[in-house]
């Protein structure tokens, strides 16, 4: 049976089991409160809101609330409503790892548990986004990569790795652009870096305008 406090119309506010121990089984409009040597709200379970906060009694989201301070207004989107990080100031979040470890933000579907990342190699001091099960953008100190994580060619930098592909490694949009030469571009597109053959290399500028000079080089 529960434990009443009996001094209200609250029941069962803590019930001990063989295989459970539970607060508020009525499902009252109750807190649940852990106090600290200088916070009385350290860790709350609000029964009003449905929220579990750390810190401070918790009033955003529909999960857990770490709030350090009161940001001071605002609203947050409900689909990123799970946890909320707030404080008047700066706020984050640390992933701590060893100085060769590895610290990973992982978003996970039914069918690939690793589909996209953030990544964060200490060894390398390389920071790798990932994205359809694939490293995508790789970033270092003073280099870029995509489709690759290494380049002896370059000091400072970026680098592109097409693989297999032959269509265009660059390519540069504006929606003021609408030149209707769709036969090599994308009518919104003016201007692509790409290779001069698909297998023998080369190094190819490719424009296009609506007027007359579809590509420049001026100095």
């Amino acid at each position: 049976a529960g434990i009443d406090d009996q001094s209200s119309t609250n029941d069962d506010q803590l019930t001990i089991t063989d295989t459970a121990v539970i607060i508020n089984e009525d499902s009252d409009d109750v807190d649940f409160r852990i106090e600290s040597n200088g916070n009385a709200n350290m860790f709350i379970v609000n029964g009003g809101s449905n929220l579990v906060g750390v810190a401070s009694d918790p009033d955003l989201g529909v999960g857990l609330h770490v709030r350090s301070a009161d940001a001071g207004g605002g609203s947050i989107n409900a689909s990123a409503d799970e946890l909320v990080i707030e404080n008047s100031g700066d706020a984050g979040l640390t992933v701590l790892t060893p100085a060769d470890g590895t610290a990973r933000l992982a978003f996970s579907d039914l069918a690939d548990n690793d589909a996209g990342a953030v990544v964060y190699s200490h060894g390398s001091d390389q920071m790798t986004l990932r994205a359809g099960g694939t490293n995508t953008l790789t970033v270092d100190s003073s280099k870029m990569y995509i489709g690759d994580d290494a380049d002896g060619g370059v000091t400072t930098g970026m680098t592109i790795n097409q693989a297999a592909a032959d269509d265009y490694a660059l390519s540069f949009k504006s929606s003021d652009i609408a030149h209707g030469i769709t036969s090599n571009l994308e009518t919104d597109t003016y201007g692509a870096l790409l290779k001069l053959d698909g297998n023998g290399g080369g190094f190819a500028i490719i424009g296009a305008t609506e007027g007359t000079i579809g590509s420049s080089l001026q100095g």
